[in-house]
């Protein structure tokens, strides 16, 4: 009888590789990748708080060929990368006393497969300077910072009272601050102090002749 050729067509086998099912051959950058959103403080010296970073992860599965221990794109097992959980959580700012934040808080964002970073500044608090009726600040009068809102990083409290100057009279009692970094100027008018002599009363016998 005649020869025949026979052809054997070999199949590979395939397997996934993920995170529950890793492979010596496959660097773990195929199947999974860790993100993070920070929040970065700034600006209040020692009292700055640290960042806040939180963290997120995506994963998928990849397909390899079992022979050639190669990860074949689009495979039976190859899935989209999908993120353990959407949104990260919102970040309130901190209250740090004697500063003023300029955001109140970051917003629960969106996960990205990329980090986020968002930046928050702290500026010096304003103060209350007392002046003379010229404008000039009045030497040794204390200059007290404005208090902060317990509730709100952003803003500063309203009427804050005036500090007590001796020798002067303060043309307002309380400042409400229109900007909480810019110093508020009060007048104080200089206290009339002087001794007059009382008009001498003479009795009225000694009129008399």
């Amino acid at each position: 009888k005649g020869n025949h050729d026979i052809i054997i067509h070999m199949v590979h086998g395939m397997s996934p590789v993920n995170p529950d099912h890793p492979n010596k051959n496959v660097s773990p950058s195929e199947y999974e990748k860790d993100v993070t959103a920070t929040v970065h403080y700034e600006g209040a010296g020692s009292a700055t708080p640290a960042d806040n970073v939180q963290h997120a992860q995506w994963t998928r599965t990849v397909t390899i060929d079992d022979v050639t221990q190669k990860v074949v794109e689009n495979g039976q097992y190859t899935t989209d990368w999908k993120a353990n959980k959407e949104d990260y959580d919102l970040v309130k700012t901190p209250v740090v006393q004697g500063y003023y934040a300029d955001k109140a808080e970051i917003p629960a964002l969106k996960v990205t497969m990329e980090n986020l970073r968002n930046v928050v500044t702290y500026a010096p608090n304003g103060k209350i300077i007392p002046v003379d009726k010229d404008g000039n600040p009045i030497p040794g009068a204390t200059t007290p910072q404005y208090q902060n809102d317990p509730n709100n990083p952003t803003k500063v409290l309203p009427n804050e009272p005036v500090p007590n100057v001796p020798g002067y009279t303060p043309s307002q009692n309380t400042v409400t601050p229109t900007s909480p970094t810019e110093d508020t100027k009060v007048v104080y008018n200089k206290t009339d102090n002087t001794v007059r002599p009382h008009p001498q009363v003479v009795p009225n016998n000694q009129n008399k002749k």
